[in-house]
């Protein structure tokens, strides 16, 4: 019976099958742990969600994307590679999904993304090109 009460103390505080490392846990957060592969099913957020930028308008973290569609991990853990302007080659398949509060107003229809019609990387409102 001596042998047994640690056994069933250690069973009942620890359980029977391996543990999943989770974020409390420092092998999930050990310097190796590779950014990459956990985003192949996972979002910035899963983790992350109380380090995310407050709006600075709508266009900038304001549309509720994640930080993977304009950013990239830097290699060293540092960061992320900043983005000053994003590069909209090749063209996105879809404007309304960053830019759906400046859609103009008639005479263009409603519920029509702009690479529907338009074959270009960058516009310009009306009378402002150079």
């Amino acid at each position: 019976m001596k042998q047994l009460l640690p056994f069933l103390t250690y069973f009942f505080a620890f359980g029977c099958v391996p543990r999943t490392p989770t974020i409390g846990d420092q092998q999930a957060v050990r310097p190796s742990f590779e950014h990459g592969a956990f985003l192949a099913d996972n979002t910035c957020s899963t983790c992350h969600i109380s380090q995310r930028p407050a709006p600075i308008d709508d266009e900038v973290h304001g549309g509720g994307g994640e930080c993977q569609e304009c950013h990239v991990p830097k290699d060293d853990r540092s960061g992320w590679v900043p983005v000053n302007s994003y590069d909209h080659d090749p063209k996105p398949s879809s404007c309304n999904k960053c830019h759906a509060y400046r859609r103009p107003a008639e005479p263009h229809p409603q519920k029509v993304d702009c690479v529907g019609c338009h074959n270009t990387k960058s516009f310009s409102k009306l009378g402002t090109a150079e």
